[in-house]
């Protein structure tokens, strides 16, 4: 029975069930960095680059046990400030791994311009995306708008990241030029993290802050709004990009953010450039289609890329891939 170690110092959301659903398949302990392991594991599985990377690999060295690497979301901001080529100890961790799990096609654009072509063949080699999965309360409960024209488009802007003003300042340039059509639009802001200040949006822009804590109170403010903006990089997480899409509702995204490279079919929803103009035109161009967005729509849902079975079913393909190549390299 194949026995994986999992290093994980900062669990993301569903990591216990994920964990309950590996044990079903093979032996999988949690390294708690206190006490080594009862029996030497056949396969490290390291869930972020950095801090539980370094680990992996220093166990990988002293006891001759391969590893994988799954990139944290929040990692995409360390491959924009650094140049890995200045950075050979993080880079080494990438190099030695047998492969690496990386949670949105954008990780791979960020490794791109931060290795050299030669280096960058090596590790998109042995690089493969598996989606951080979403509450199953969304999977459960799918819903699509019923298709009507739209006369008043409601936006809804999900504030999950410090840098949520920049975002709001940005899409309210591109609501202005599509109320000089005298079409009616409205945004509303959605705190799902606790990162806003509603008295401060309030009193800045008059705009609704509404609470969107748990699953049940995300699923409901979806239904209540027609198109979800999202034009920033600041944003790591898919979780909420999927999450409006089970609920039925277009999502425009930037180019290069961790959205994109999901939808099989980009446009109108990529925001190719930070231009406000190009923004409203999205918007007006969705609004005009959504008399027909539920057919276009049904196409488009990526969501079985976001569910938890079909998550962990992809983890025990990768922890048998590397675990066969290891042990053909022993032979």
């Amino acid at each position: 029975m194949m026995h994986v170690l999992h290093i994980n110092s900062q669990p993301a959301s569903h990591f216990d069930t994920l964990m309950r659903l590996l044990q079903n398949e093979g032996r999988h302990t949690l390294w708690n960095q206190e006490a080594p392991p009862s029996e030497k594991p056949c396969l490290i599985h390291a869930h972020s680059w950095i801090e539980d990377g370094s680990l992996a690999l220093k166990m990988s060295e002293q006891q001759g046990i391969p590893y994988i690497i799954s990139f944290a979301e929040d990692e995409v901001d360390m491959l924009g400030r650094w140049t890995l080529t200045t950075h050979p100890q993080w880079l080494n961790i990438l190099k030695q791994a047998s492969k690496i799990i990386i949670p949105s096609p954008n990780f791979e654009y960020a490794l791109g311009q931060s290795l050299s072509d030669s280096v960058a063949d090596i590790i998109f080699g042995k690089t493969l995306t598996i989606y951080n999965p979403i509450h199953p309360y969304f999977l459960q409960n799918l819903h699509l708008h019923k298709p009507v024209a739209l006369v008043h488009i409601h936006l809804l802007y999900i504030a999950c990241h410090k840098h949520y003003i920049n975002d709001i300042d940005f899409i309210l340039k591109a609501v202005k030029k599509v109320q000089h059509q005298n079409i009616d639009i409205q945004l509303a802001i959605a705190d799902v993290g606790g990162y806003t200040d509603s008295q401060r949006i309030r009193a800045k822009y008059g705009l609704e802050v509404i609470g969107a804590g748990s699953e049940e109170a995300r699923a409901a403010v979806y239904r209540q709004h027609d198109i979800v903006v999202m034009p920033g990089y600041h944003t790591h997480t898919t979780r909420y990009f999927a999450e409006a899409l089970s609920q039925g509702l277009p999502v425009i995204y930037a180019a290069h953010s961790c959205f994109d490279g999901i939808l099989q079919s980009a446009p109108p929803f990529v925001l190719e450039k930070e231009s406000s103009t190009l923004l409203a035109d999205i918007i007006l161009s969705i609004s005009q289609r959504y008399a027909t967005i539920e057919q276009h729509l049904s196409l488009l849902h990526p969501l079985a890329k976001f569910n938890l079975d079909e998550s962990y079913r992809e983890y025990m393909r990768v922890y048998a891939i590397a675990h066969s190549l290891n042990a053909r390299e022993r032979h």
